[in-house]
């Protein structure tokens, strides 16, 4: 039997999953349990070829799901793009204490594995304009992302101390001043009233098919927010190279917004880099040098 234990001590296996859908959608009975994907927040189980059930592994991740479990239905229906939007969302009981959901099974590969090509950066420019329309003001805000710049910047001085320090037995160099000020001039930049917005495109989360893109999935972090902070994160994942063909897709960007997005992407890739190893280091460090504040020293 396979078992995946979340930090609270729940433990989530092929039985429980079975238990949890015949007792609130009897009509997936004939959905065979397949394998499960553990990531930092959520356990994924197939169901079938076709679709999936998202689980959160611990409360703090269970409390990000307003979200993909209240909006997603409404918001997503239109999107031109591959996402998980919930066709059932499961109700707490006595044996998993927390919401779940059935979703569609995207197939695709993760863009620190398989990069986007031109025409993929052009269609994920065209998934960020259709899903940055206003959101209302009930619409959940999240707890950092959320804020504007200014409100971060504690946050980025002290990521850019930690890192300039940690930086000097790497390979790359990050030049301080240089970041400091790029996340300045975003921050003191007036932004527009605020978007839905996904917030969270680091390379796991966008999902890849021979160069397009395939989908964009792990909407938990989603909440109302600055379309800046999608296209910061953006630049991180595609390079300085990509925006062009970002811009393609998305639409002209104003010279405020993009100072905006250029701050977004310093105060993801600083976080990124922070971890050191790993695919979100290395998309981090990558970000930090598309953004002119880093290079490469071996």
């Amino acid at each position: 039997m396979v078992r995946a234990r979340n930090r609270e001590d729940v433990t989530i296996d092929a039985a429980l999953v079975r238990q949890l859908l015949d007792s609130q959608f009897p009509e997936a009975k004939a959905l065979p349990v397949g394998a499960h994907f553990e990531g930092r927040d959520c356990i994924v189980w197939r169901l079938g070829d076709q679709w999936a059930m998202r689980m959160p592994l611990h409360q703090q991740a269970a409390a990000k799901q307003t979200t993909e479990t209240a909006w997603m239905a409404h918001i997503g229906k239109a999107w031109p793009f591959a996402a998980p939007v919930p066709v059932r969302v499961g109700r707490p009981s006595a044996d998993f204490p927390w919401a779940w959901t059935v979703v569609p099974w995207i197939n695709g590969t993760p863009a620190h594995v398989s990069p986007l090509d031109r025409l993929g950066v052009a269609q994920l420019g065209a998934a960020l304009r259709a899903l940055h329309v206003p959101a209302p003001a009930e619409a959940p805000r999240h707890p950092t992302r959320s804020l504007s710049l200014l409100k971060r910047s504690d946050r980025v001085s002290e990521r850019l101390e930690a890192l300039a320090s940690a930086s000097a037995s790497s390979s790359w160099r990050l030049n301080a001043k240089a970041a400091a000020r790029v996340f300045h001039d975003g921050a003191i930049t007036p932004r527009p009233a605020a978007s839905w917005t996904h917030l969270d495109l680091h390379p796991g989360n966008v999902l890849t098919d021979d160069g397009e893109l395939a989908g964009i999935i792990d909407w938990s972090e989603s909440a109302a927010g600055d379309p800046a902070a999608d296209l910061g994160q953006a630049l991180v994942l595609v390079g300085q190279d990509g925006w062009d063909a970002l811009t393609i897709g998305y639409g002209p960007i104003d010279a405020r917004t993009f100072a905006r997005a250029r701050a977004e992407g310093v105060y993801l890739a600083l976080s990124f880099a922070a971890e050191m190893k790993g695919p979100r280091a290395a998309a981090g460090w990558a970000g930090l040098e598309a953004l002119g504040v880093a290079h490469r020293t071996r």
